[in-house]
């Protein structure tokens, strides 16, 4: 295993509700299952101010649980009644043993003040595991292409060893893109990863592409100079914790999460 990239995944929270959105990221967990054995525990909330049967909310994660029986994956039913759905995601993360929340929102308007709606942007900060956050464009899955930025304004190494995990699970391509040199304050440079090139492709497939850019027009120009769009449709982003516990989301994440064209999955490091 590369060192610094080994990740643990073997119990990871779904929330579920009706809708494409958590079909999607559900059929994500299922997948990275094949790497981790996953538990997954499919969780949803009934709203006792609004919902006065529980019909929907058992149908959702007893779906989920009978799915997970055909692929042979361990699903957890879990249904709780509270007045606040995001409080209860939080806590459900927060006072178990969860190594990840794998959560989805729709893609959020350019001139919104939020990012993954606000259920998802209280989730992404209060959760004390990592956080998977699957910002959606479109409803294709599994996608043809991951599209993996590498600075350290733009990812770490957990969420890099994510991305590597979920491209072996899909067999699918992947673009790593160095973008190193706009990194101001460098530490680690990821400075493994690219020593270990030969590595990867060995471990998680041949279809794995290295682009580096000339660094002349600025960070999201070289950027989307060297992603195609029509043949990326997820790209994937890391947010970094600080040691005393603050979130800062850089604006140039914040760009990409609401502009590029495809799906965006950005990882929280627990």
């Amino acid at each position: 295993m590369l060192k610094g990239y080994s990740i643990r995944l073997e119990k990871a929270l779904v929330p579920m509700a009706r809708g494409s959105t958590s079909s999607k990221v559900l059929k994500m967990a299922f997948d990275l299952s094949k790497s981790f054995s996953t538990e997954i525990t499919a969780f949803t909330v009934r709203d006792v101010r609004r919902e006065l049967t529980w019909t929907d909310k058992v149908n959702l994660i007893t779906d989920a649980y009978r799915l997970g029986r055909e692929l042979n994956v361990r699903v957890v039913p879990k249904i709780v009644s509270s007045e606040s759905t995001k409080e209860s995601i939080v806590n459900e993360v927060n006072s178990h043993r969860y190594d990840v929340i794998i959560m989805a929102t729709t893609r959020r308007s350019p001139l919104s003040a939020s990012l993954f709606g606000n259920m998802g942007d209280y989730v992404f900060k209060h959760s004390k595991a990592a956080v998977a956050m699957l910002s959606i464009k479109t409803p294709a899955y599994p996608y043809r292409s991951i599209i993996v930025p590498v600075s350290e304004e733009l990812n770490h190494r957990f969420s890099v060893a994510f991305s590597l995990h979920l491209k072996r699970a899909l067999n699918r391509r992947m673009s790593i893109l160095d973008l190193r040199k706009y990194d101001k304050k460098p530490t680690h440079r990821f400075k493994s990863l690219f020593d270990s090139f030969t590595w990867l492709v060995d471990t998680y497939g041949d279809d794995i592409s290295l682009n580096r850019t000339g660094y002349r027009n600025g960070l999201l120009i070289d950027l989307a100079g060297m992603s195609d769009a029509g043949a990326n449709d997820l790209m994937v982003l890391g947010i970094a914790v600080s040691p005393s516990g603050s979130l800062r989301i850089s604006s140039k994440v914040k760009y990409l999460v609401k502009h590029f064209p495809g799906d965006v999955i950005v990882i929280k490091k627990g």
